[in-house]
């Protein structure tokens, strides 16, 4: 017998350490970035960071250090990290600190397409507790954003808040696949001077403009004062997963509360890629967005809207409420994709709950003769806006929940979703 005798050779550098890394307003890029010395700007991370590493993005307000001129157009930047499945990059506040990305003091942009904190060619990183707020419009061209990701892919953006922007809220663009947002907020954005339709432009979460972004999922997240809408996918041919998101008083003013030239939908959901081409289009039979546990509530349009989009929906467990157009808007192909609606709640929309026979579904709250204010613990929307919880998921509140004796309760049919009960509810609130 041989006794075969295996030698493994440790090498220097086989095995890297991760490192830590520190970002402080009061930083200087000169530093190690270093607890003690850290850098001063997010964007010194693209140079030093790899797989496994972690960086620590201390609190206090983060002013860029760009000049205002037709060069700047990235104030705050992360390009081209690169983790792996196994070991991710994590950006985020150090605990129990608040990270603020101000523009105010930044002025009118040179740069009419200015984008706040922009992510490009990043792949499996994981970036959590930023606000990014005060960008505001050129007055002649161009719609900014408070955020926007390109070529990036199968990363985590988690409690990233973007509030009083001239522009947009989330942009994602073009090779943009597999991400998770979770937990995220768009609130108080216009657009108050794009030429033509001011106020028509600026929209919470998007994926527009034949954006090929795809596989995305869009978790606990909420839009509201968006003078356009809380989520748009406007062209876009992607497949997107919305759960558990809330979008609601958009349409309006920001400041002042009046409606002012957006459409105000809660969740667009079309058109393809491929319109304005007359269907039946190639997205007809797929399965292209499903949203589940969502609310849209008091829109200046509709809470859930087809949008001429042709493609097949899965709209499981939802529920809408006192939105001025229709709960949930379908009825624009010919001939209709087929959809798939099951548990979906609609109450007081005032042109009704749904337009278009493909809504007819399963287990909808129309199904049931007459629904009342009874079917509800509360219809007080106070505290829907307001902090989340400790982990950063959503408000706990009476709002839109089923009062115990509910006809809605135990009144829907299995979906992929589990249940407690002996059946499922009606509507996202149990």
């Amino acid at each position: 017998m041989r006794l075969i005798i295996l030698v493994c050779l440790f090498l220097p550098g086989n095995f890297s350490k991760a490192n830590t890394f520190y970002v402080s307003p009061g930083g200087d890029n000169a530093n190690p970035g270093s607890i003690s010395a850290p850098f001063a700007s997010i964007d010194q991370l693209s140079a030093v960071m790899k797989a496994g590493d972690t960086a620590y993005l201390r609190g206090g307000i983060y002013f860029t250090a760009r000049p205002n001129n037709i060069s700047a157009f990235r104030l705050f930047e992360l390009k081209r990290l690169n983790g792996t499945a196994a070991n991710l990059i994590t950006i985020q506040n150090y605990p129990g600190e608040t990270v603020v990305f101000d523009l105010h003091s930044f002025g009118i942009p040179v740069q009419p397409n200015t984008t706040a904190l922009y992510i490009d060619g990043c792949n499996y990183i994981h970036l959590k507790g930023i606000r990014v707020t005060g960008l505001q419009q050129n007055h002649h061209s161009g719609t900014p954003q408070a955020w926007k990701v390109d070529n990036s892919s199968n990363n985590i953006f988690e409690q990233i808040e973007m509030d009083h922007i001239q522009g947009n809220g989330l942009l994602l663009g073009d090779g943009s696949n597999n991400n998770l947002f979770k937990n995220c907020d768009a609130h108080h954005i216009e657009d108050p001077y794009s030429s033509p339709g001011a106020y028509g432009g600026a929209n919470g979460f998007s994926a527009t403009g034949r954006s090929t972004a795809t596989n995305n999922t869009f978790d606990g997240c909420r839009a509201w004062l968006i003078s356009d809408d809380g989520f748009d996918l406007y062209q876009s041919s992607g497949f997107f997963t919305i759960i558990n998101c809330w979008s609601f008083w958009n349409g309006y003013h920001a400041v002042y509360g009046n409606h002012i030239g957006g459409d105000g939908n809660g969740f667009k959901l079309g058109p393809d890629a491929a319109y304005p081409a007359a269907p039946p289009r190639a997205t007809h039979h797929k399965i292209l967005r499903v949203v589940m546990n969502c609310l849209a509530f008091q829109n200046y349009t509709n809470g859930f809207d087809q949008n001429n989009g042709d493609m097949r929906c899965i709209l499981y467990n939802n529920s809408t409420y006192n939105n001025r157009g229709y709960g949930y808007m379908w009825g624009f192909i010919a001939a209709a994709a087929a959809q798939d609606f099951k548990n979906n709640l609609a109450f007081l929309d005032s042109l009704g709950d749904r337009r278009g026979k493909e809504t007819n579904g399963i287990k909808n709250s129309w199904d049931i003769l007459t629904i009342t204010r009874r079917d509800f613990i509360s219809l007080d929307t106070t505290g829907v806006s307001g902090p989340r919880q400790a982990d950063g998921s959503l408000p706990s509140l009476p709002f839109l929940r089923l009062a115990k004796r509910s006809r809605l309760k135990d009144a829907g049919t299995k979906t992929v979703q589990p249940y407690i009960n002996k059946a499922p509810d009606i509507g996202a609130l149990r």
